[in-house]
């Protein structure tokens, strides 16, 4: 092992831990929020797969409502299947699998179907958690898919 290289990372690796430095230096606001970042694309592959233990659906939904769900605590799509007797604004409460945030993140959220009725979606969040609220009644029986980006 080189004594300039103490963990035995390739030269790939080093390269992509001193990129990753300076991508952190750069996105650290509590040094400062000058300079700016280019990039051609930011993913959010990693974090803890969010598993149904993450989820609450509000009674909106109906009684016996399910739900598939797939991401992590910084991107997702949800699909809920309305059951019994929906309510007007439905919601999915989604518990961060990876604790809470430092400050509350922002949210987005929309809708990934064209069943009826058609409405927009609109994201609350915490530090902990992300409630995403169906703007309409859902029907009985039909499937409604939800995403959302989180950013903090």
């Amino acid at each position: 092992m080189p004594p300039d290289d103490p963990k035995g990372l390739p030269a790939w690796g080093r390269a992509l831990v001193t990129l990753l430095n300076q991508v952190l230096a750069e996105l650290d606001t509590r040094t400062s929020n000058v300079g700016v970042f280019h990039a051609r694309r930011l993913g959010a592959p990693s974090g803890t797969t969010l598993t149904s233990a993450n989820v609450a659906l509000g009674a909106g939904w109906g009684a016996g409502a399910t739900f598939t769900i797939s991401g992590n605590d910084q991107r997702g799509s949800i699909i809920v299947t309305a059951a019994g007797v929906p309510a007007a604004s439905a919601t999915v409460t989604i518990t961060f699998a990876d604790g809470k945030w430092r400050t509350a993140p922002f949210a987005t959220a929309s809708r990934g179907d064209v069943n009826t009725p058609i409405g927009a979606m609109t994201a609350s969040i915490t530090t902990s958690v992300l409630t995403l609220t169906f703007n309409g009644i859902p029907i009985a029986a039909s499937a409604y898919t939800l995403n959302w980006m989180v950013m903090g």
